[in-house]
C-alpha cells in the first residue's frame, strides 16, 4: 500500500465509524432518484466477507443481497484500476455500471456472468447492477 492508499484507507475508517451517512440522507436519496423517468428500486448489494490479508496488487471483493453476488477481483498498477468480476446468477442482457466520483464505465455480461472494466481511476469506487426485470442494486463505495 502507498501512503496515499494508507491515508485515503484511514479517512473510510474513520468516516464509516464516526460519521456515517444517516438513514435519512439515503432515503432521500432514493425519493429524488423515484422523481427520475423509469426509477430505480435501490436495493443495497452488501459485502459478504472481508478479504483475507493477501500480498500483491490484487484484491477480491464479495457483495451480495441473497439473491444475487458479485465477485470481484481488483488489479491495481500504479493509478490506474482494472475491475474483473463474475455476477451470479447470471441474467441475460444484465448491465455493469462502474462508478467513480467524477464518472461512469458500463460494462456488459456474458454469457456465464463475466465481466470487466480496465483504465478506472485509482480511490472511491461502486458497482449498480441492472437486469431487466429486477431491481437494481448497487454496492456501497469501497476504495480500489
Amino acid at each position: 500500500m502507498t501512503g496515499d492508499d494508507e491515508l485515503l484507507a484511514m479517512v473510510l475508517a474513520t468516516y464509516t465509524r464516526h460519521d456515517p451517512v444517516p438513514d435519512n440522507v439515503i432515503e432521500s436519496a432514493k425519493a429524488a432518484g423515484a422523481l427520475v423517468p423509469g426509477a430505480i428500486d435501490w436495493t443495497w448489494l452488501e459485502r459478504l466477507d472481508d478479504p483475507v490479508g493477501v500480498r500483491g496488487p490484487s484484491r477480491v471483493l464479495s457483495f451480495g443481497d441473497g439473491m444475487r453476488a458479485v465477485d470481484l477481483e481488483l488489479h491495481r498498477e500504479r493509478e490506474v484500476t482494472g475491475v474483473h468480476g463474475i455476477l451470479t446468477p447470471v441474467a441475460g442482457d444484465a448491465r455493469i455500471d462502474v462508478c467513480w466520483p467524477s464518472g461512469r464505465l458500463t460494462a456488459g455480461v456474458d454469457e456465464v456472468g463475466r465481466f470487466e472494466a480496465v483504465g478506472l481511476p485509482t480511490g472511491p469506487l461502486r458497482l449498480v447492477v441492472r437486469c431487466p426485470g429486477t431491481p437494481t442494486v448497487a454496492t456501497r463505495w469501497f476504495v480500489a
